[in-house]
């Protein structure tokens, strides 16, 4: 798998209470379903207590699993069997804010209300954080774009 960029974790005074804030001053939209990721304890708790660099991979479903559909188990499978893992839910907000370009990616991430975090360019091209639901069952197409980490 090829790097896809490096992205700092864990930056400072930023919390589930600071993301909103710091999405309105970069112009970025924070949708309801999104929001209600970052209201919850499960994401406060994802949030690395020190600044930390992590690289990030990116892959499709057909990649990571030889596929043209697979589920969200089958994908989580296949990234952990290649030696990666999922992301904090922290990484959601996080590559939002990092990442400027238009491309939809989802965070494989462990689930939070049983929904991942999905960036996005949906509004005008506006960059948004939203979220899609994450059941292990639900299945995606090939080329859906995820973003996983390095053990």
């Amino acid at each position: 798998m090829k790097k896809f960029m490096t992205i700092g974790l864990g930056t400072g005074s930023l919390s589930c209470g600071n993301f909103p804030a710091e999405f309105e001053e970069e112009g970025i939209v924070l949708d309801d379903s999104a929001m209600q990721i970052l209201s919850t304890q499960e994401f406060f708790e994802s949030i690395y207590p020190e600044t930390r660099k992590v690289d990030i991979f990116m892959a499709t479903t057909a990649n990571l699993t030889g596929c043209r559909y697979a589920s969200t188990k089958t994908i989580f499978n296949a990234i952990h069997g290649s030696g990666f893992c999922l992301c904090p839910a922290e990484m959601g907000p996080q590559l939002r804010i990092q990442y400027p370009g238009e491309e939809n990616i989802l965070i494989a991430m462990d689930a939070i209300k049983e929904k991942i975090f999905s960036i996005c360019c949906p509004h005008l091209h506006q960059p948004t954080l939203s979220s899609v639901r994450g059941a292990s069952m639900r299945t995606w197409k090939g080329d859906t774009k995820w973003a996983f980490m390095r053990h």
